[in-house]
């Protein structure tokens, strides 16, 4: 069964790079002069009935030069993509050298496509390309790579001169100062084992923030080593992470409860059948606000472990919240071994804490792991999505004493 958004009735075909190859193909062919090699899926953003993104991996031809890049086609309800593509043709002209071939229109899809740097939503993105406007910041002998992009989003580069690595991470309009001073200001409540990424400087033209490479290996490559002490030391670290004094942080401990509200939304659109295992995992009482310092956003791609000390990177989900939010979010993308190690070495460190709202931390963790299944789409994907609802019911087990009620009628 296809899913069709009737406010975007053709959103849906752009979600298979197979389908879409010979429509990029000529595109940027005509467009650019470039010739399509490769083309994969990376994600699927889509607010229904509003808009819809899809990135790709391309891998384009010209001559005898093989060039891989970053490819965001976006469809909007109310027909606004030609114009925003001629928008962004104008702004992309003025850049030196003229970037306008970076936007192509697709009437057909009714779709603007932009390549990275281009982003209209983040235009000191466009340094990148321009290298002259960073070389105040990043000295010209360093290579610059670009390792995320979420379009409308984010956007970061890695640099490297010689054996130092730093982060420049574009941000959308304003942010960049906020992302800076909310970072310091965790810097001061935080324990001493835990290291947190804040920016060394900011660059307030190109909305951009600079963090050098936190130190250590990334829980997710321990994990898959079987790093049992790792876990240990990442429970200390958290527990020590959640006691600290959260006083005058934003609060965010209703943002998995928004974010789980849309990931619903949309996993029903796309797989209906598992939406009657959503509403009973969600069925209950719900979590109240917190009053922990938290991650907001811990996955183990996030946690590098330095000996006893845990750096935690990409903050911009911290604040006061919910503690069992943070051990949810990270459990539940840990292998199954090390969510037990995780959990049971938390516990024995907490053992008076309150575990009451665990099941319904752990079933919006896992509903959130099964969109971003949904939305990136590998092979196996609808599987994956079942995988991770179904692995609430274990979690919650792990987690809770023998008899708590808050994994009764899983």
């Amino acid at each position: 069964m296809v899913s069709v958004d009737n406010a975007l009735p053709i959103f849906h075909r752009t979600w298979e790079p197979s389908s879409m190859a010979e429509t990029i193909d000529r595109l940027v062919e005509r467009d650019w002069g470039w010739k399509t090699i490769d083309l994969r899926l990376e994600r699927i953003r889509h607010r229904l009935g509003v808009r819809g993104t899809v990135q790709y991996t391309a891998v384009f031809e010209s001559r005898d030069i093989r060039q891989e890049v970053w490819l965001a086609g976006t469809t909007y309800a109310d027909g606004r993509a030609a114009g925003v593509a001629r928008k962004l043709r104008t702004a992309a002209a003025r850049a030196v050298p003229p970037l306008k071939s970076l936007v192509a229109f697709d009437p057909v899809h009714d779709m603007v496509f932009q390549v990275f740097p281009l982003d209209h939503k983040l235009p000191g993105a466009l340094a990148f390309a321009c290298r002259d406007e960073l070389s105040r910041w990043v000295p010209g002998e360093a290579t610059l790579t670009p390792v995320r992009h979420r379009i409308g989003l984010s956007a970061t580069l890695r640099t490297v001169l010689r054996s130092e690595i730093s982060y420049v991470k574009f941000h959308r309009a304003d942010e960049a100062h906020r992302s800076a001073a909310r970072s310091k200001q965790l810097q001061r409540l935080s324990p001493e084992n835990i290291g947190l990424a804040v920016p060394r400087a900011v660059i307030p033209d190109l909305e951009a923030t600079i963090t050098d490479a936190a130190a250590g290996s990334r829980l997710d490559v321990l994990a898959g080593m079987g790093d049992e002490r790792a876990m240990a030391v990442v429970a200390e670290a958290l527990l020590g992470l959640h006691r600290s004094n959260a006083d005058g942080l934003d609060d965010r401990s209703l943002v998995p409860k928004v974010r789980v509200r849309r990931s619903v939304e949309w996993l029903k659109f796309v797989m209906p059948e598992a939406g009657p295992m959503m509403d009973r995992l969600l069925d209950g009482p719900k979590p109240t606000e917190g009053e922990a310092l938290v991650h907001g956003d811990l996955k183990p791609d996030h946690v590098f472990v330095d000996g006893d000390r845990v750096n935690l990177i990409d903050l911009d989900s911290a604040g006061r919240g919910r503690p069992l939010s943070d051990l949810a979010t990270l459990a539940v993308r840990l292998p199954f071994e090390q969510q037990a190690l995780l959990i049971e070495h938390y516990h024995r460190l907490a053992p008076r804490a309150d575990w009451s709202a665990w099941r319904p931390e752990v079933a919006m963790a896992s509903i959130k792991l099964a969109l971003s299944h949904a939305q990136h789409r590998q092979a196996g994907w609808p599987r994956a999505v079942w995988q991770a609802l179904l692995a609430t019911d274990a979690l919650c087990r792990q987690g809770s004493p023998a008899g708590n009620s808050s994994c009764r009628g899983l």
